[in-house]
């Protein structure tokens, strides 16, 4: 038999666009615990950002059913916002991003408190999820008389600029007289599969074509052997 040559395959590899390793975003339904998450809250005494462990605080809580909180409590005075967030990194930015989650905002005053769902890379550009479903600015007040609710985004490919971005999900509160809080969960974060370039189905179609040359060559010195 005629030995088969590694040509064709290695054509055909060589026109396959490489997909740079990247670490994805896991953990849609916080289970178990806040896996892959980290919290921080803004203490007004101390005029700065505090990182906590969310499945060690009681502003994140977790509800089952894929469901969380981020919420702001009202014997807590001193704290003013909570955010729960979680870096990762895509692929390709090129390619567009669909992103799909559940919701929803309880807030004592509309007016005055806010809430934020985006996602943002290095270089600070956003994709706010806020001002998608409610006007820029956004009309809080209309966002507050939604009840848990599902909805989705594709975000075009080269909307950002780098490949590690960040999901922030954060509450803010004026009179923490009552506990705010912004329900959240079922996440889910997935990339258009890239599409192929003339150039690489070229040179897959010429590595299809030696396969098929070889084949035929081994088959038919088989057949000469055999006879």
């Amino acid at each position: 038999m005629k030995p088969v040559t590694a040509l064709p395959l290695l054509l055909a590899l060589a026109g396959m666009p490489l997909q740079v390793l990247a670490t994805p975003f896991i953990n849609g339904t916080f289970d178990p615990d806040f896996a892959g998450w980290q919290g921080v809250l803004f203490d007004y005494d101390r005029y700065s950002d505090v990182p906590v462990a969310p499945n060690a605080s009681d502003y994140f809580e977790r509800l089952g059913g894929g469901l969380a909180k981020v919420q702001l409590l009202a014997a807590q005075t001193n704290i003013g916002i909570a955010e729960l967030y979680q870096t990762f990194e895509i692929a390709d930015p090129a390619r567009p991003l669909h992103i799909q989650f559940s919701w929803d905002w309880v807030a004592s005053n509309p007016t005055l408190d806010t809430f934020v769902m985006e996602l943002r890379d290095a270089q600070d550009t956003e994709y706010n999820f806020v001002d998608s479903l409610f006007g820029t600015p956004p009309a809080y007040q209309s966002a507050a008389s939604e009840s848990l609710r599902s909805d989705s985004f594709d975000i075009p490919g080269g909307w950002f600029s780098g490949t590690e971005l960040t999901l922030r999900f954060q509450v803010s509160d004026t009179d923490v007289v009552t506990t705010d809080y912004l329900t959240l969960g079922n996440i889910q974060i997935t990339a258009a599969a890239p599409m192929p370039t003339p150039g690489t189905l070229l040179l897959m179609a010429v590595g299809a074509i030696g396969f098929a040359a070889v084949g035929r060559a081994a088959y038919s010195g088989q057949r000469t052997a055999e006879t």
